[in-house]
Order: structure tokens, then C-alpha cells, then sequence
């Protein structure tokens, strides 16, 4: 099959990443094409779409079988500047333009305005709304070849990373960190508006990696996260879970209410028990490998594109 991903903003990589999933683990021909957009973190993004190879761009289009759109905007048979053309169209909403304003998003589009997507799916649980999709897309993540970086640390670090301060709850966030402090000797980060490479270099030899405190859900900076085998804690909404089934049953995440006293004295009770972290450790590279490994992601993302392929188009 002939499989083309657009995103209007690729602003993590996530379109990119499905494109290197399926390009490493499955023989489908794939290509990637982006909006110029914003890109602060300096991912990689796929191809971006400009006056010059706008041309090329309808051309693969036009001869592609499935397009996948990587994004919460919806079409109206035009994309990016491209005309779509009659063939089975994915899509995967991925933010807060689609997610509700009761779950913290700004609503910006109704989900009726999908109905001419063949299929319709998420990148988060939360998302997977009963009116939309049950299908949820976990993010994609490379595991192979990528180690296991996570160790104990006698005074351990925390770290959060915010790319929304409000969305992610930082506040929450740097309420337990001040509380952790007075618990334990330990060292808290909170890291926005640095590099993707500084992000990174941190979170491989962070002790817990703190996601996001709001939308009950964990995003792709926590999967990142898990990839080097570093827990993550986050808050899982009853409702996220409840939307995936049993999907989130065995997921490592360390999830509680959002009360602060609770969330210090379970960290501290973790962090001082070397034992349980590395296995909490090992949960969380496995969770990577079962749910959001390049291989993983490809294989649901094939089972989709079978299903839905007309060879006589």
C-alpha cells in the first residue's frame, strides 16, 4: 500500500514517528509531509510542504491508497494546501483543539465534523471519547537499540518538563516538589524552553519523570521517558481508562488523586525502597516495548490500514 501521513503541526515529531514505524515494520511505501509550523523542541518532522514541492506533495496524494491525517484539525477536502483525494482517509487527534473544554481543551471543532474520516482515532485515552473512537494510537516511541538508562540515585531527582505550564498543571507539580524537598534530601527540576537534547539528557538519569497533573492522561514526553526505563508519574482520569477498556490495566504509571500530601509521602515511600524502583523501572521500559515501540504501533496501525484498503481504487 501506498501511505501518506500529513500533519498540519507536527509539534513533537508524533506524525514522523508513525512514519518511521511504519517505514522500519511493514512494507507499505510511506511518506511524511508537514506544515512549516512551530517546532520548538527541533524534532525531526518529515517533509515540510512549500511552494517549491507542493506539486510533489498533490502528486503522492493523489497516487496514495490510505492518508493519514496526524492531527486535531479536521478537513474539508482540502489539507495543507493539498486537494484530498476520494481514498480512505485516517485520522489521529492528538491535542487540545479537539479535546473537550470540561476535560480542559478548548473544544475548538465538534466531532462531527470528522465524519468524512474513513477512521477515526487518538494518540491519548482521554481523548477516545465514546461520541468519537475507541480506537486509541499509542505514541510511538524507538526502542530498539536504545537503553536502559535509569539507575537509583542515593539523593534522587525529579524532573518536569512543561510545554504549558496550565495544561500540564506545573503548579500541582511544584507543590509536591517543595514538599518532597522537605521530606527527603532530593533535587527538583522543572525544564521549559531549552533543547529537545537538553530535555533529554536530563530525563535519562532522572529518578521519577513528572508528566502532566490535568487531563488525566500521559503524553509523549512521559513515553520518552519510559523508553530509558524511567518511571513516570502522572494523573490517569477513571474516565481515560474506562475509554481504552482494559488497555491501561497493566500501564506503569504512578497515578493518584491530586492531593499533595498523598502524591510526597508515595513518592518518598518509592524512592526509599531501591528494591521496588527497579522494578518499577523494568515495568516502565517494558510498557514502552509492549505499547509504544516503533513495532508495536506499526503493527496496529497495518491492522487498520488492511481493513480499510480498496485495491480497486
Amino acid at each position: 500500500m501506498k501511505i501518506t501521513i500529513l500533519s498540519r503541526v507536527d509539534y513533537a515529531g508524533s506524525g514522523f514517528k508513525m512514519y518511521e514505524a511504519l517505514l522500519q515494520h511493514t512494507n507499505h511505501d510511506v511518506d511524511c509531509f508537514t506544515g512549516k509550523g512551530p517546532n520548538r523542541f527541533d524534532v525531526e518532522r518529515g517533509k515540510i510542504i512549500r511552494e517549491e514541492n507542493r506539486k510533489i506533495a498533490q502528486d503522492r496524494v493523489d497516487a496514495s491508497d490510505i492518508i493519514h491525517l496526524k492531527g486535531d484539525w479536521p478537513h474539508n477536502g482540502k489539507y495543507l494546501g493539498l486537494t484530498l483525494p476520494d481514498k480512505p482517509i485516517v485520522i489521529t487527534v492528538s491535542g487540545s483543539l479537539f479535546r473537550l473544554s470540561k476535560d480542559g481543551g478548548r473544544e475548538r471543532y465538534r466531532f462531527d465534523q470528522y465524519a468524512n474520516c474513513t477512521v477515526k482515532t487518538a494518540f491519548s485515552p482521554d481523548l477516545c471519547y465514546p461520541e468519537f473512537t475507541d480506537i486509541w494510537i499509542p505514541h510511538p516511541i524507538q526502542t530498539e537499540d536504545v537503553p536502559v538508562t535509569w539507575r537509583h540515585r542515593e539523593v534522587p531527582l525529579f524532573l518536569h518538563t512543561p510545554t504549558n505550564r496550565g495544561l500540564k498543571n506545573t503548579a500541582f507539580v511544584k507543590e509536591v516538589f517543595r514538599a518532597l524537598r522537605s521530606m527527603i534530601p532530593c533535587e527538583t527540576m522543572i525544564l521549559d524552553n531549552v533543547s529537545f537534547k537538553e530535555v533529554m539528557d536530563v530525563k535519562k538519569r532522572t529518578t521519577i519523570f513528572f508528566d502532566q497533573f490535568r487531563q488525566g492522561l500521559y503524553a509523549n514526553s512521559a513515553v520518552e521517558a519510559m523508553a530509558y526505563g524511567v518511571p513516570v508519574a502522572a494523573y490517569l482520569s477513571d474516565q481515560a481508562k474506562e475509554q481504552v477498556h482494559d488497555r491501561l490495566h497493566s500501564c506503569p504509571v504512578i497515578s493518584m488523586p491530586l492531593d499533595v500530601g498523598l502524591w510526597a509521602k508515595s513518592i518518598v515511600d518509592m524512592v526509599t525502597d531501591e528494591g521496588w524502583m527497579k522494578i518499577l523501572s523494568m515495568k516502565s521500559r517494558m510498557w514502552a516495548e509492549k505499547v509504544h515501540s516503533y513495532q508495536a504501533v506499526a503493527k496496529q496501525l497495518d491492522s487498520i490500514y488492511q481493513n480499510i484498503y480498496d485495491g480497486s481504487k
